[in-house]
């Protein structure tokens, strides 16, 4: 008979955290030396979590000579199995016993929730809170992969932030969830001013937005905008509802927006007499996301999408009517098919890909004899790839770093209002919104920040900020973005403030010098844009 002893190496778990545990293997008191040369078995006693097949294939007999680095390896496998399924509060113990007939035992202790504490909550009830944390069961052991996706996810709740940690039960071998929570009114109202418009449609922007972000107390976003152009006899308005619904059990969620507009322009003088214009559009879209399970430190989501864009146009031109206006007066149709992927690495760096296909033709506005009405050689079945990537990186405690860049490609000719757009507050400074477009595009924009005020509580702040913008424009068919050219360049360098004030007022000024002509702007001239926002 084989026999040699073991020490225990621990009777519970001493310390429990979101951190995934190791635990350390204690050598052999006694090993006979005949033991040495025998085969031996393992098995595990507590497991209900792996499949018995995985256990199998990790634990393999070993082989003679035995000692304890081959016993210890095979256990850390299994420690690490536990771990890599998301069980990282899981421990595999080698209790003390006498092995006989070559079977060593291991013990596995699988930290199964006790309690779960809730603190910080008075906006949100407790059953809310735990309505988005399902990986979160008493008497089961968390899956801490689950658990953090359903923080990842239920963090994206504008009115609310979440944070679980573990921490032992006093109930031996279970464990107590504390779940930590930050929060703000779920209803918001915000007022916003800025000067987005253009000489024809109105200079200013004025908005009023509502957002309910538990509107049916399960985390159901509602958001609602209206904006009108207060300098031009409201002449320009736009609406928009947005609605989420989350599904924390299924890491995903559903979203739908609606959105109208209708512009009237001011009349332009032409040979011909006064040129009227008109625009009106609406859209509606659905989106299904998925939020994948975070990948080393990066949060991930893909979603699948499916919107409808009208675009009518309305032009008349003195005693011509709408035939002196061309293609200036076609209306046009879009149902575009959206697959995308969002990453984020915490606050520093987030990533966008999204691939679209126009799938849906035909019907009202969308036959491919009105894309090219719209503009000759747009195929109605038209696709293109964009994406956005953004990086901050913060130099001191003063200062900070930012870059962003934004493009759009496609081989074929596009509509207007599916073109990569460029020129505006948050494009290029020092250009009108959107005042150039095309097919393809690329822009670039660099901005310094330096804290001028600053509280300690971060309740208040005044920056200042350089920047340098840049924007590359690529036309198919060689169709001019700007006066002849199917290559265009804007650039501009500035300065700017931005100032807040707790999370209730927001300040942004820039004023920028172009580099480049435009449609509308001459190199040299200079553009201020501002934008103020208050939510109460």
């Amino acid at each position: 008979m084989n026999i040699f002893r073991l020490a225990p190496v621990l009777s519970r778990p001493a310390l429990l955290s979101l951190a995934l545990l190791t635990t350390p293997l204690a050598d052999a008191q006694t090993l006979a030396a005949d033991a040495l040369n025998t085969p031996l078995t393992l098995s595990v006693e507590g497991n209900s979590l792996l499949p018995e097949a995985q256990l199998q294939q990790l634990l393999q007999p070993i082989a003679p000579p035995l000692n304890m680095a081959k016993i210890r390896a095979r256990a850390d496998a299994l420690q690490a199995a536990y771990r890599e399924a998301g069980y990282g509060t899981v421990l595999v113990l080698l209790p003390e016993q006498t092995v006989e007939r070559g079977t060593l035992r291991l013990q596995v202790v699988e930290g199964k929730l006790d309690q779960i504490y809730v603190q910080g909550n008075q906006r949100f009830e407790r059953d809310n809170i735990l309505h988005s944390l399902p990986g979160l069961a008493r008497g089961q052991t968390p899956n801490l992969i689950a658990v953090d996706t359903n923080t990842q996810q239920a963090n994206e709740n504008p009115a609310k932030s979440t944070r679980v940690v573990f921490q032992p039960s006093d109930v031996a071998g279970r464990i107590d969830a504390l779940v930590v929570t930050r929060e703000r009114a779920p209803q918001q109202f915000t007022l916003g001013l800025d000067n987005s418009g253009s000489e024809s449609t109105g200079h200013y922007r004025a908005s009023l937005a509502y957002l309910h972000a538990n509107l049916f107390g399960g985390d159901q976003q509602l958001g609602l905008r209206g904006e009108v152009s207060p300098d031009f006899d409201a002449r320009s308005k736009a609406v928009s509802l947005s609605y989420l619904a989350p599904w924390y059990t299924l890491h995903s969620a559903l979203e739908f927006t609606a959105s109208y507009s209708d512009v009237d322009s001011k009349a332009i003088a032409t040979p011909a007499g006064d040129a009227l214009f008109s625009g009106r559009g609406d859209a509606l879209g659905l989106r299904y996301r998925w939020y994948l399970p975070k990948h080393s430190a990066w949060r991930q989501k893909v979603y699948i999408g499916l919107d409808q864009r009208h675009y009518r146009n309305d032009c008349s031109v003195g005693l011509l009517g709408a035939a002196g206006c061309g293609s200036a007066d076609a209306s046009i149709a879009v149902r575009p098919l959206t697959l995308a992927y969002d990453a984020q690495l915490g606050t520093q760096f987030s990533a966008n890909l999204q691939l679209v296909y126009n799938l849906l033709t035909g019907g009202a506005d969308g036959a491919a004899a009105d894309f090219e009405a719209m503009r000759t050689g747009a195929p109605a079945h038209y696709s293109l790839l964009r994406g956005s990537l953004a990086w901050q990186q913060a130099l001191s405690t003063r200062d900070v770093f930012n870059w962003r860049t934004q493009f759009q490609y496609s081989r074929n000719a596009l509509v207007p209002g599916e073109q990569f757009g460029a020129g505006g507050l948050t494009s290029v400074r020092g250009y009108q919104e959107r005042e150039l477009v095309a097919d393809s595009g690329l822009l670039s924009s660099v901005e310094g920040l330096h804290a001028l005020l600053r509280r300690d509580d971060g309740d208040a702040a005044l920056y200042a900020a350089a920047f340098a913008d840049g924007s590359l424009l690529l036309n198919q068919r060689h169709t001019p973005c700007r006066a002849q050219d199917s290559r265009c360049r804007i650039g501009s360098l500035g300065l700017g403030l931005r100032g807040q004030y707790q999370q209730h007022l927001q300040l942004r000024l820039d004023a920028a010098r172009a580099y480049a002509d435009a449609q509308r702007t001459a190199r040299g001239d200079y553009r201020l844009h501002f934008s103020l926002a208050y939510g109460f």
